[in-house]
């Protein structure tokens, strides 16, 4: 809690300290070795804090961009189920009227050909069973393909945010260990005085 608050005001200690030996420079006086550092200290902290905001505007757009495929991915993939739900239902309404006209000529011929009505029943039964058994194998390869893909996004997801969490993690570490060393440099200085 302390390093957070003093960060800041360490921040702006060497901003007024700046300006005044940037005045001081300007009226053509000669800068001191501490000086310098101080000058360049401050212009540290400046890149730091620009490194700091670029990347956590780089983490932003990261995540929005990430968020979008993501939606962008979840419409596709209800489209296609909708669509793949559309396609069953068409051929299951065409099986039907299929069924249908086949019953309607089978009433017709009933008398005279019961034996054939049987074996076309039993044929159109296994046809019925073949062309279900078929429809829910290609629904199943479809529901796992979509499933591994969606499982594929989220991986690919979950290692992007890992390495992001990681080098933000690096950056900090090294942010701080170049201010502790700032701080060290100017309380240095200051006792040397």
């Amino acid at each position: 809690m302390v390093e957070a608050v003093a960060l800041p005001v360490l921040g702006e200690v060497l901003r007024q300290v700046s300006e005044r030996i940037a005045r001081k420079l300007m009226e053509g006086k000669k800068l001191t070795d501490t000086e310098v550092i101080i000058l360049l200290l401050d212009q540290m902290n400046r890149r730091i804090d620009a490194m700091n905001e670029s990347l956590g505007k780089r983490i932003e757009d990261i995540r929005v961009t990430l968020d979008k495929r993501i939606d962008d991915t979840r419409s596709e993939l209800g489209k296609r189920i909708d669509d793949t739900n559309a396609q069953i239902e068409d051929l299951k309404a065409s099986l039907d009227r299929r069924i249908n006209d086949l019953a309607n000529s089978l009433n017709k011929r009933i008398d005279d050909t019961n034996a054939k009505m049987d074996d076309l029943k039993a044929s159109l039964d296994k046809r019925i069973d073949d062309v279900k058994s078929e429809l829910s194998k290609r629904i199943d390869e479809v529901r796992n393909e979509l499933g591994k893909r969606i499982d594929d996004t989220n991986d690919r997801m979950e290692s992007i945010y890992q390495d992001l969490k990681g080098d933000i993690r690096l950056l900090y570490q090294e942010v701080s260990s170049v201010k502790s060393v700032v701080i060290d440099l100017l309380r240095k200085k200051l006792e040397e005085r």
